[in-house]
């Protein structure tokens, strides 16, 4: 067993650089100051067992861990306090009950996160508090997503899950959660290309947020549900290419929403979306579908609805309460 625990206290610059190779190792790096940077390898083909800690509190810091072949219960926890942070981690290769946690709170953090390959009972946990906050490139699968759980969390002004995306790829009976609490959010999450029994949850909290949810690529057994509470906010859910026996649902409560469902090539699946306040938009669109369901229900004044359904044996429910309502299906 080796144990390497480099601590720095910096004022101008440090970079530490820690590498274990061997089974049971334990890195764990401090940094005091401005202009930090960590580096945390465990690479070798032997690592198991391994954990890797890093803390950061001060302007422009930088940490990155990896862990590569053969991990197994495995821990990286990187912490971040201050300004100007960057995170990176990286978990490769059969990786099996390995947890990425990152917490950063400050202004324009930055986090991007990557555990590939036959991935199973694993966790990626992100959290930030602050404002500027971006989570980008944040990837699980590439290989096989089994039993594993993604959690995003934001709170604070002009937060971003994207541009790129979060995404679990090949994912099976797993959970993919984010949630954004504040102004001007914007998500972006993916699971696709074979993906069964898997959840994925959106939750907004603020004004003129943004969420994009996609399930697309031989999909089964999927629920996809979006909750936005504020004004102003766009909802774009997705559903795609051979989806079966899944469920999609928007809950948007505040005015001057939208949301836009599409499900396509698609059997026995429905998309609900509820909408409280005034001047709220939704549009549903179900093309290709056998025995889908579109239920869309509106209160307050000044709502619309259209709903486009092409198949077999598809059904339309709208209920609107209020003044100066609208709506269309056409089936």
């Amino acid at each position: 067993m080796k144990t390497v625990t480099p601590v720095t206290a910096a004022i101008c610059l440090a970079v530490l650089s820690s590498h274990s190779f061997a089974d049971s190792n334990s890195t764990v790096v401090e940094q005091n100051g401005i202009g930090n940077s960590a580096l945390s390898d465990q690479s070798d083909a032997t690592v198991n067992f391994s954990q890797v800690i890093q803390s950061q509190t001060g302007d422009g810091n930088q940490v990155a861990a990896e862990q590569y072949t053969n991990v197994t219960t495995a821990v990286v926890t990187q912490t971040q306090i201050g300004n100007g942070n960057l995170a990176t981690s990286e978990q490769y290769n059969s990786a099996t009950n390995v947890q990425l946690t990152q917490f950063q709170s400050g202004d324009a953090n930055t986090v991007m996160s990557i555990q590939v390959g036959n991935l199973s009972d694993s966790s990626l946990t992100v959290q930030q508090v602050g404002n500027m906050n971006l989570v980008d490139n944040n990837v699980q699968g590439l290989g096989g997503t089994t039993a594993s759980t993604m959690t995003i969390n934001q709170q604070g002004d002009m937060n971003t899950v994207g541009p790129s995306f979060a995404l679990q790829q090949q994912a099976v009976n797993s959970t993919l959660v984010a949630t954004q609490i504040g102004q001007m959010n914007q998500m972006d999450v993916n699971q696709n290309f074979v993906i069964s029994d898997s959840t994925m949850i959106g939750i907004q909290d603020g004004v003129g947020n943004i969420a994009a949810l996609d399930q697309i690529g031989s999909v089964s057994f999927l629920l996809m549900e979006l909750l936005q509470l504020g004004n102003d906010n766009m909802a774009l859910m997705e559903q795609e290419f051979t989806v079966e026996n899944s469920t999609m649902i928007v809950d948007q409560f505040g005015d001057m929403n939208m949301s836009t469902l599409d499900q396509g090539n698609a059997f026995f699946t429905s998309a609900t979306v509820l909408q409280a306040g005034d001047s709220n938009d939704v549009n549903i669109d179900q093309a290709n579908i056998t025995m889908g369901v579109a239920s869309i229900s509106q209160t307050g004044t000044s709502n619309v609805h259209v709903t486009s359904q092409a198949g077999t044996a598809e059904t339309a429910i709208a209920t609107q309460s209020g003044v100066s309502n609208t709506g269309t299906i056409l089936q």
